[in-house]
């Protein structure tokens, strides 16, 4: 009698203590995921920031040249003219 109890309780007890891992290994894997999510929301922020900076940059290297190919322009319309000599300096 008490032997059939016991073993009833223990019987009860593995089931409450596999319930109990299997909520905790579900929790676990909630938690994976966000933070999976959240790693996956830092590297797609981190990338576009790159992004713009490159952007950024190019826009910069592309002002820059418009600006030589005007100056240059500029100059070569000045020598032409006869107001400028190829060697000058500018001053």
């Amino acid at each position: 009698m008490w032997l059939s109890k016991i073993k009833a309780v223990i019987g009860t007890a593995w089931l409450y203590v596999v319930a109990v891992l299997v909520v905790l290994l579900a929790l676990a894997g909630r938690r994976n995921a966000s933070l999976r999510e959240e790693l996956a929301k830092r590297e797609a922020a981190r990338l576009q920031a790159v992004a713009n900076r490159l952007q950024q940059q190019a826009e910069r290297t592309r002002q820059a040249s418009a600006r030589a190919q005007q100056e240059r322009a500029r100059v070569e319309r000045e020598i032409d003219a006869g107001k400028r000599d190829y060697f000058e300096q500018d001053k």
